[in-house]
């Protein structure tokens, strides 16, 4: 079994992304409690118009969106972002990450 089928199928991984860029537009953000027990967090969910699958954001990614689109997530509803893998230094040995950039301020805006 390959690692990223180890984990949950309804989340985005960079591994979803084939080595290819992907352009996703923001349809949604939630805030949904993620893990179970001690583990258990409340995270930003962001939903997306191209998949049903959806992006747990961590506060780093948040940061990067509010910097992208603006304060209120709200706001980030008809964005898109494009989306790569990347290699990311973590506690233990380097991994791929997902990584998003902005791509256009807003599907509105054009």
């Amino acid at each position: 079994m390959k690692f990223h089928e180890m984990y949950p199928k309804d989340r985005i991984y960079a591994a979803d992304f084939g080595g290819k860029p992907v352009t996703l537009t923001i349809k949604a953000v939630e805030m949904k409690a993620l893990g179970e027990g001690a583990k258990q967090k409340t995270l930003p969910v962001w939903h997306f118009e191209e998949t049903p699958k959806t992006f747990p954001a961590v506060k780093t990614n948040g940061v990067c969106a509010r910097a992208m689109f603006g304060d209120d997530s709200d706001e980030w509803v008809d964005t898109r972002s494009r989306c790569t893998r990347q290699r990311t230094q973590a506690a233990c040995p380097t991994t791929d990450s997902a990584s998003a950039s902005s791509e256009a301020r807003s599907l509105s805006a054009s």
